[in-house]
């Protein structure tokens, strides 16, 4: 028979291991808690929301840097983003953690993308692609500063990602973000065109919302989207009657892309309210959030690009000093030898093929790799909308794009079948065009402002590319789109 000493250790054992069992479960519902505060609070709040990133930190530091770069994302504090990101790239240098660096490249991948390095995202896009299915549905969404416009999905691949991610929320109790996960399935069938899911699901957004005790901020975004929808529906009164009593909500928002879409719904409600104060306060506060978002971004831009090139000047630096060591303890003459033919036969080279395209005009070939990618480039930023800005021109697209006026001139003459100035206008005709017919607000507008809308100097150049383009003048065409 064993003694009662040895079963009082037994039970006391046994004691500690459940009370460390109960510890860790409370830990990790401590830490989950922890973390939805902090999204919350990150997209809600202008200020507090420093408090819970600097609370997080001592959880996980690289998590912290990627949550911190989002809120920065959501304010459009670029510069501040760029920093940030670069920060959490250097601690990640000899990370094997893949939850780490799957956070990394995705918000590399979005600052990317907002600044328009579209170059500097391909390896985080193919990352992301590669590894999203083996993570938790909900960091991408979460870390996602809007996750509708993530374009490394599909649209069913979101949708069956956020539909796994709500099971989690709802079983959660995570009410804010079950919210926000249907209000992005709203806002993907929204842009499909399917207006009765759309609605389905921002109608959904706001009854999981409402029942988020810590804030009921977080409705305004399926409001938004409801409005929306009334717009596009011609329902204007009871659009603005959505809208209107936002205003003191949306002036305090931290995100700033929600304010623009808001103005701009409002002054199209306003204007059928015949409410001329309201239609100039919207597009007065989005024509100031427009310069400060360009501002923001420009500086952004600028950071982003010194910090790459420093760090391509400090990688070849390495590389010199790697091959120094290499050849360390080699005869001089043998050095000066290899490296003074390997040059001497470069330059060479590369002064008789200048000599040759500088004579013949017709010499010049583009290799297919730099054409392919360079092709596939221009095709993305047709698909950015990027050509409606003013005064592009074939020296600064060719430098958006990293590449030489030359090489961009050839590809279009090639594959546009055209010169670069009727590329960019066409582009812009086929915009405005777009828009014509699929907002009927548009054709209220004066020529000017249409003009202005898809990046032309003057009305009277816009009629002109355009008549040459459609046959008609932007009015008569806009007559005949009435009439039909």
């Amino acid at each position: 028979m064993k003694s009662p000493t040895y079963f009082s250790h037994l039970c006391l054992l046994l004691l500690l291991i459940f009370l460390s069992i109960s510890a860790s479960a409370q830990t990790k519902e401590d830490i989950a808690s922890i973390r939805q505060e902090t999204l919350q609070s990150i997209q809600q709040d202008n200020q507090g929301y420093q408090k819970f990133i600097d609370y997080y930190s001592r959880i996980s530091l690289p998590e912290t840097f990627a949550l911190k770069i989002k809120a920065q994302l959501i304010r459009e504090d670029y510069s501040n983003a760029v920093i940030t990101l670069f920060q959490l790239k250097k601690m990640l240098e000899n990370s094997k953690n893949t939850s780490h660096l799957f956070q990394y490249h995705l918000m590399a991948y979005q600052v990317n993308q907002v600044l328009g390095i579209k170059n500097e995202s391909f390896e985080n896009e193919d990352y992301i692609k590669k590894n999203y299915r083996n993570l938790s549905e909900v960091l991408l969404l979460e870390l996602a500063v809007d996750f509708s416009k993530i374009s490394i999905l599909t649209g069913e691949q979101k949708i069956k990602l956020i539909d796994k991610a709500i099971k989690y929320y709802i079983r959660d109790k995570n009410y804010f973000f079950a919210g926000r996960a249907y209000f992005y399935l709203g806002s993907i069938y929204l842009s499909e065109g399917k207006i009765d899911l759309a609605e389905k699901n921002f109608k959904e957004s706001i009854k999981i919302s409402s029942q988020n005790t810590h804030s009921k901020d977080s409705m305004i975004y399926p409001q938004l989207g409801i409005a929306e929808i009334y717009v596009s529906r011609k329902q204007y009164f009871e659009a603005y009657d959505l809208l209107f009593p936002l205003k003191k909500i949306l002036a305090a928002s931290p995100d700033t892309s929600l304010q623009k879409e808001y103005y701009i719904n409002l002054a199209l409600a306003s204007a059928h309210q015949n409410n001329a104060e309201a239609v100039k306060w919207a597009d007065g506060m989005l024509a100031d959030r427009k310069q400060i978002t360009e501002e923001s971004r420009a500086k952004g831009r600028a950071l982003l690009a010194s910090k790459l090139e420093a760090e391509y000047l400090q990688l070849i630096e390495t590389q010199k000093r790697l091959w120094n060591y290499i050849f360390y303890g080699v005869s001089i003459f043998f050095i000066v030898l290899i490296f003074g033919l390997f040059f001497f036969f470069r330059i060479q080279s590369k002064t008789v093929i200048e000599i040759k395209q500088e004579t013949d005009p017709k010499i010049f070939n583009i290799p297919d790799k730099t054409e392919k990618e360079l092709l596939h480039k221009l095709n993305l930023y047709e698909s950015s909308g990027n050509f409606t800005q003013k005064n592009i021109s074939l020296k600064t697209l060719s430098q958006q794009l990293e590449t030489n006026p030359r090489y961009l001139s050839e590809i279009v003459n090639k594959h546009k079948n055209t010169n670069f100035s009727t590329y960019i206008n066409e582009l812009r005709i086929d915009y405005i065009i777009k828009k014509l017919k699929e907002y009927p607000d548009y054709r209220k507008y004066k020529v000017s402002y249409l003009a202005e809308e898809c990046g032309f100097s003057s009305h009277s150049l816009f009629t002109t590319v355009f008549k040459n383009k459609v046959g008609v003048s932007p009015i008569d065409y806009i007559q005949d789109l009435e009439i039909n």
